[in-house]
């Protein structure tokens, strides 16, 4: 079962561990720390950025905080799960997913657009004919992890050379230990894999985070290589057994076994959470169109 441990009593690489929990299977070991970091952020929430919202805009005050698993674990137990493989369906949410697979903790996969891209998946290649994708970050059964491309003409050599996952990215935060910055000035959620030595590695959700502050404290985590795989309200990081950890009430949020919460804490009494006039949910909301996750069990 998981446990909630005292922040105190784990490593502190940076910021402030507002809350760390443990969990552990037969094949791998995993540490959770709930970390703010920086100072308060004033952000003007708009509806032509997020079009659930009832107003044109609305300035929310809040603390940025980073969800992080660090995982300890073979190369081949870090894995992807394919939703139409393990579900039967193109789309569903990631708690039944996770669920199904037996998942100690997870993330939200790949965005939508990835759905039809080739890919190795843990040790296979995945839709050969699907479409190239320009580069991705691979996975290998030693540990390694590098960058570079995958299409029909070395697909099956990269499995040959050992690659065991490819990671298709929206960006790059570190790469071979070096930070990648980035430009943005809008901030949502953000799903990252990391990769920190051949046996760690590191599943985390930025909440409303500049990605800059993302790629900062995961070098302080030891992180050599990491990228940004989803973003958004289909951020999700799920933990077996967590539960509703913050007791919130609202029923899109309470019966999930999900560790980033801001939505929870300030979209909440912003306003931001529910249903919006129309009868479609505001921000805040789990997606049910994950294609795949990222997991250990």
């Amino acid at each position: 079962n998981v446990k909630e441990v005292s922040p105190s009593s784990v490593t502190k690489y940076t910021g402030t561990i507002q809350r760390a929990w443990k969990i552990s299977s037969k094949n791998a070991s995993v540490e959770i720390h709930k970390l703010a970091y920086g100072s308060k952020i004033t952000q003007n929430f708009q509806k032509s950025q997020d079009g659930a919202m009832d107003v044109t805009s609305k300035n929310v005050t809040y603390q940025p905080i980073c969800d992080i698993a660090i995982i300890t674990c073979a190369p081949t137990t870090f894995k992807y799960a394919i939703t139409q493989q393990v579900l039967g369906t193109a789309k569903s949410k990631q708690e039944d997913i996770a669920k199904k697979v037996g998942a100690i903790v997870a993330v939200n996969g790949e965005a939508a657009g990835a759905a039809k891209a080739m890919a190795v998946r843990n040790g296979a290649v995945y839709q050969p004919s699907g479409k190239d994708s320009t580069y991705y970050m691979r996975l290998y059964k030693n540990g390694k992890c590098d960058f570079g491309p995958m299409n029909v003409r070395n697909q099956n050599q990269l499995v040959s050379a050992g690659v065991y996952n490819t990671v298709r990215y929206q960006y790059i935060l570190i790469e071979n230990g070096k930070k990648i910055p980035q430009n943005e000035t809008y901030y949502h959620s953000r799903t990252v894999v990391a990769q920190v030595s051949e046996n760690k590695y590191i599943l985390a959700v930025g909440e409303f985070m500049p990605s800059n502050w993302l790629a900062d404290i995961l070098l302080k985590y030891g992180a050599k290589n990491a990228v940004v795989i989803n973003g958004g309200n289909c951020s999700y990081m799920y933990v077996k057994g967590i539960g509703n950890v913050t007791g919130t009430k609202a029923t899109q949020l309470k019966d999930l076994n999900k560790v980033n919460i801001v939505e929870t804490e300030f979209f909440g009494t912003s306003g931001l959470l529910g249903l919006n006039s129309a009868g479609k949910q505001k921000l805040g909301a789990p997606c049910s169109d994950e294609h795949n996750i990222v997991y250990v069990n």
